[in-house]
């Protein structure tokens, strides 16, 4: 029987600018968007043609354009990111939210019982729900949970809502299928 390795580091280089000056405006988006260069842009640089539209994708995705508040969006994706067990994106939404001014608490009680918390509104706990359902997969979102997400959100914030969740599943595919290390500032 053979042993399973653990991986540390990334599956595949992480490609910086000066390696491929056609990186340059994906690249530039990702600072745009963040503040740096994200690695997982870095581990999809092998392929330009990918980061220079997918960057810009991400970014009218979840960027201030979207029409879904930040927080609930945050902590959508935050529960599918933790549901998918993608501790790069994890620790991304984690920053985002709390940049966006999500408590530690809030952020926490996703872990739990969040239907029952508190601390979030009948809205943000319908937002959570629809995500988690998303997540487990398209056939778990049930015509009753649809009815609920209508009640409370708007088209175009289900529209961003399932593009987000659905967005970060695949980039927390990415992220942990290519073990995609977190940068260091969030390491510290």
């Amino acid at each position: 029987m053979e042993s399973s390795k653990t991986v540390i580091g990334p599956r595949v280089p992480l490609v910086e600018l000066e390696d491929d000056e056609r990186l340059g405006p994906g690249y530039e988006a990702s600072i745009e968007a963040l503040g740096f260069i994200a690695n997982l842009y870095k581990a999809l640089g092998h392929r330009p043609e990918i980061v220079n539209t997918f960057v810009p994708f991400v970014a009218a995705a979840v960027g201030p354009t979207a029409k879904l508040h930040p927080n609930i969006r945050d902590l959508a994706t935050l529960k599918a990111s933790k549901i998918n067990g993608c501790p790069y994106c994890v620790g991304h939404r984690t920053w985002k939210g709390k940049m966006y001014g999500l408590s530690q608490e809030q952020i926490d009680a996703l872990d739990g019982d969040y239907a029952a918390c508190e601390l979030y509104d009948e809205k943000t706990k319908v937002g959570i729900a629809y995500a988690e359902a998303l997540t487990l997969g398209p056939t778990h979102v049930t015509d009753e949970l649809f009815e609920q997400v209508r009640e409370h959100f708007s088209t175009e914030e289900i529209v961003d809502l399932t593009m987000a969740v659905s967005l970060f599943n695949l980039l927390n595919r990415i992220g942990e299928g290519l073990k995609v290390p977190l940068e260091p500032q969030f390491l510290e």
